[in-house]
C-alpha cells in the first residue's frame, strides 16, 4: 500500500508584501478608507482598548467595507456646535471612543480559520458567544 503525503494547499496569487508570521495593528485612520491587503487572514477587535471580539475571514478587506465602521461626533452646546474630543466611533459591535484591529495573514488553506478557534477557546471574548462560560439570555 502506498501512502503520500499531501501538500497543504496554499492561497493562489499570494504575494509576499502581504505575508507576514507578525500581528499587525490598525486604527480607525487605516478603516477610513479600508487599507487591508485583500487577503485570508485572522482579526481580533478592541474596543476602548479591551478584547471584544475574534474573527476570521478569507478577503479582509471585503468583510471590514462589509462592516462599515464610521466616526460619530456628538452634538454639544446650545448653538449645535461639535467637540472634537467628543467623537465616538460606530461599529457592528456597538458604539466606542476608541477602536483597534490586530491583522494576521495567512497563507496556508484554512490556517486564519483554525488561528480564530484556538484564539476565542483561550481568550473568551464578549463578542464570541463560542465557548463562552457565561449563559446570554436572548
Amino acid at each position: 500500500m502506498n501512502l503520500e503525503l499531501q501538500k497543504p494547499l496554499y492561497v493562489n496569487d499570494f504575494d509576499s508584501q502581504s505575508y507576514s508570521h507578525n500581528w499587525r495593528w490598525f486604527t480607525i485612520r487605516d478603516l477610513l478608507p479600508v487599507r487591508f491587503f485583500p487577503r485570508p487572514a485572522c482579526y481580533v477587535v478592541y474596543l476602548d482598548e479591551k478584547l471584544h471580539y475574534i474573527g476570521s475571514t478569507y478577503n479582509i478587506k471585503k468583510r471590514f467595507q462589509g462592516y462599515k465602521i464610521k466616526p460619530v461626533k456628538k452634538r454639544w452646546g446650545v448653538g449645535g456646535g461639535f467637540n472634537p474630543l467628543n467623537t465616538a466611533v460606530l461599529t457592528p459591535w456597538g458604539q466606542c471612543q476608541s477602536l483597534f484591529i490586530k491583522v494576521r495573514y495567512s497563507k496556508k488553506y484554512g490556517d486564519w480559520a483554525m488561528q480564530e478557534l484556538r484564539l476565542i477557546r483561550k481568550l473568551q471574548p464578549p463578542g464570541n458567544c463560542l465557548f463562552s462560560t457565561k449563559r446570554r439570555v436572548v
